[in-house]
């Protein structure tokens, strides 16, 4: 299921795959007949039918087709549009269908109100409240929390919202199983599986999110911030920040990140979209070294001074932009 919703999410994020998906469910084509449609040379389209690995299969008459995880991206895309869905070959279970849709029902509805994969940070809370049904959970946990200077916390399906404050959470799961938590050294990890999870914690050194069909939105003061998502939704308003990591293969954060003086940023998307704020100080440049394979980069203009943050943007596949701002 894990692998689904990443695959899903890299499908929809990315113009070219949707454009496939749309193809393939007309008919059946052949490599050449893509390449004609879609106007690309081999090694571009050799690299969009590898990321819709899962998604779509050669026949044995060696025609593409869609399966029956395309059957569901395709639905996604049409709901966009508000066209009718298309139904699966086969009869899958509704537990199953859920599942397809990163555990959150509600999302389905949502792509027939918003324009476009970027807008999706900021329907978190109408997703949550209308389609997760919360009131069906039940708490499993309301009380402190460990104090320690790194933070990791991993997500399978849900929401966390993590604030500045007392340690403390409330957590409400589907499964009494859904969380979990372990001090291990210096760090507290966290593990969320399918649960609503709201979280204070004091200022940190560290923290470490991997989403992976969920999301998870942070507001606090974190000197090293590193995020992989493999299909969910990331958005932050971090402060003091000198080293941030974001990583994103099929999936979208929408991000604020106010550093605090010279530092690094490492921003890697392969199907997706990352939308970055940076806040530098009036003393501090910041430098972009950009590596872009079958994507796009917005933004990201150099100011060179003795002390800069260094910037390494990967894009191979999705869109990343920036936008700087000196305080």
């Amino acid at each position: 299921m894990e692998s689904q919703n990443g695959d899903i999410f890299d499908a929809i994020s990315h113009e070219i795959r949707r454009k496939i998906i749309q193809l393939l469910a007309e008919k059946p084509k052949t490599f050449s007949e893509l390449q004609k449609d879609l106007g690309l040379d081999s090694p571009a389209l050799a690299f969009h039918i590898r990321k819709l690995n899962g998604l779509i299969s050669k026949n044995d008459q060696g025609y593409y087709e869609l399966t029956p995880l395309g059957v569901k991206a395709l639905n996604m895309i049409r709901q966009i549009h508000n066209e009718a869905p298309t139904q699966a070959n086969n009869n899958e279970e509704d537990e199953e269908e859920k599942g397809a849709f990163l555990l959150i029902p509600g999302l389905s509805s949502l792509f027939k109100s918003i324009q476009s994969i970027a807008e999706l940070p900021s329907k978190l809370d109408e997703i949550f409240a209308k389609g997760f049904g919360w009131h069906k959970m039940f708490e499993v946990y309301n009380g402190p929390l460990s104090v320690k200077p790194d933070l990791t916390v991993s997500i399978n399906g849900g929401k966390v919202t993590i604030y500045q404050g007392d340690p403390h959470a409330v957590i409400k799961c589907v499964d009494e199983d859904g969380f979990h938590t372990k001090d291990i050294g210096n760090e507290l990890r966290i593990e969320i599986d399918g649960c609503y999870a709201v979280i204070h914690y004091p200022s940190l050194n560290s923290l470490k999110g991997e989403v992976n069909g969920g999301a998870i939105t942070l507001k606090n003061s974190i000197a090293n911030v590193s995020i992989e998502i493999d299909g969910g939704v990331f958005r932050a308003d971090v402060e003091n920040v000198v080293n941030s990591k974001i990583q994103i293969n099929g999936g979208v954060t929408n991000s604020k990140l106010r550093y605090a003086g010279e530092g690094t940023l490492y921003a890697e998307v392969d199907g997706g979209t990352i939308n970055l704020d940076l806040e530098i100080p009036s003393n501090i440049g910041i430098i972009f070294n950009k590596n872009v394979n079958g994507g796009l980069v917005k933004g990201g203009k150099n100011m060179v001074k003795e002390k800069n943050v260094i910037a390494n943007i990967e894009v191979d596949g999705g869109i990343v932009s920036v936008n700087t701002r000196v305080y």
